[in-house]
């Protein structure tokens, strides 16, 4: 088929004036290709996972929003002194402690005191105990107030500089000087 541009020309000329009222083969078939071709841009842009093959996936840069959930409202605690009996089988043995304030708000001031015994004729040379709060986690060292390092009762204060809303956990430490090691772990929350 040989392009002949003069007569091309001739039957643009003769369509603009209004001279040609029927459709050519030609016409209609270039109308349907570029129709076929609107429908299937229009359908890609609108939905992309109708033409993805099996098994790939299609990226998105858009990342999902996460549901928010609900954060539980913590039951308040008990305000007053407290006075717990603990016990364990190794040496030394952690007998009871008391809490001069159970719950304690920021910046009050919170006093434990223990009771220990070395068993097995040792002296207790340390006793530590560690707070976990909802944020943090601090040592404090506990000093000998009463009796002997076989038999006495051991102190510690601090004040209060986290929430225990939803952690709160005492961890006492004891050694002897046989290096013997005993730890309970009272759990509040």
């Amino acid at each position: 088929m040989v392009l002949d541009i003069s007569s091309l020309a001739k039957n643009v000329k003769e369509r603009l004036k209004g001279n040609d009222n029927y459709l050519t083969t030609e016409t209609f078939t270039t109308g349907a290709v570029v129709l076929i071709i609107i429908v299937i841009i229009v359908t890609l842009l609108i939905s992309p996972a109708s033409f993805r093959k099996p098994g790939s996936k299609i990226s998105s840069s858009l990342t999902p929003i996460p549901s928010p959930s609900p954060t539980p409202t913590p039951i308040p605690l008990p305000r007053g002194p407290r006075e717990y009996g603990v016990g364990n089988k190794y040496n030394p043995q952690l007998r009871s402690f008391k809490l001069s304030e159970f719950a304690p708000k920021i910046g009050e001031k919170q006093e434990l005191t223990l009771k220990a015994i070395d068993t097995e004729g040792g002296k207790i040379v340390s006793i530590e105990v560690k707070l976990i709060t909802d944020h943090k986690e601090k040592i404090y060292p506990m000093k000998l107030i009463s009796g002997t390092s076989t038999d006495g009762e051991w102190f510690a204060t601090w004040i209060t500089d986290d929430t225990h809303d939803y952690k709160y956990n005492i961890v006492f430490t004891a050694i002897n000087d046989k290096g013997q090691k005993a730890t309970i772990n009272p759990t509040f929350r």
